[in-house]
């Protein structure tokens, strides 16, 4: 997972303007750039019966991993399968009534620390996130980059 400050948050010039992740340094926003909005896709799935191309090799991998994988993990609650133990654990927590983070000011519970640090700014009113083409701000990054994206579908 990465870590980013809110200050980083703020600083428009190392946000990618497409998709709104934000970078450390302006060297990883340019390679971010290039490699996954240029329409470049030169890693091919090396699978016969798989047409797939993908814009960097991490994604490749993940595509192996999450298609063509054969030993597949399977939750014993329910029928999902899932390629690592640690995404099968993830959703395993999801059949617990045991929820690891408990908010001490409306008692809401959540097995994952990312949601709960969202709840909390809610609380405290707190958007870090800024759309990088109407400025229009979000407690989460993934609220925000959804917003930046219905930028993209307008003509």
């Amino acid at each position: 997972m990465q870590n980013i400050s809110e200050a980083s948050v703020s600083s428009p010039e190392l946000q990618c303007p497409t998709c709104g992740r934000v970078f450390a340094s302006e060297g990883s926003l340019i390679m971010h750039t290039e490699n996954m909005h240029s329409g470049a896709r030169p890693f091919p799935c090396t699978r016969p019966d798989c047409n797939k191309t993908f814009p960097s090799a991490e994604h490749l991998r993940k595509h192996m991993r999450n298609t063509h994988n054969p030993s597949r993990l399977k939750c014993s609650h329910c029928d999902s399968l899932y390629s690592t133990s640690s995404a099968l654990r993830r959703h395993e927590r999801t059949h617990s009534k045991l929820r690891r983070f408990t908010c001490s000011r409306c008692g809401a519970g959540f097995d994952l620390s990312e949601p709960y640090k969202i709840h909390l700014r809610q609380h405290d009113g707190l958007q870090p996130y800024s759309c990088s083409v109407c400025g229009k701000k979000f407690t989460s990054r993934a609220v925000c980059k959804r917003h930046r994206s219905s930028h993209d579908k307008v003509s």
